[in-house]
Parts: structure tokens; sequence; C-alpha cells
């Protein structure tokens, strides 16, 4: 997932919680992107812009 630059990783955590994902880590040689793991198996997910 990519955030816009002015976000922080509170509100992107407060956004994966509330769709039961995780942060699964920072990608490397960027600020605004993160790698997200699924935590509930077999629901349907939206991907949003944070």
């Amino acid at each position: 997932v990519r955030i816009k630059v002015q976000s922080d990783d509170e509100q992107l955590q407060e956004l994966c919680q509330a769709m039961n994902l995780a942060i699964k880590k920072k990608l490397e040689f960027t600020d605004c992107e993160y790698l997200i793991e699924v935590l509930a198996v077999g629901r349907s997910f939206a991907f949003v812009r944070v």
C-alpha cells in the first residue's frame, strides 16, 4: 500500500486495524510504501486511498 507523503504511520495502523489487516513491514527505499498482511481468511477487502 502507498500512503500520501503527509500521512503518518498511525493513520495507516488505524485503517489496517479497522479492515483486519496488519502492517508487515515498511518497504525499502521509500518512505510511503508498506507491505500489508491480511489477518482474516475469506473476507472481501476494499483498497482505500489514505
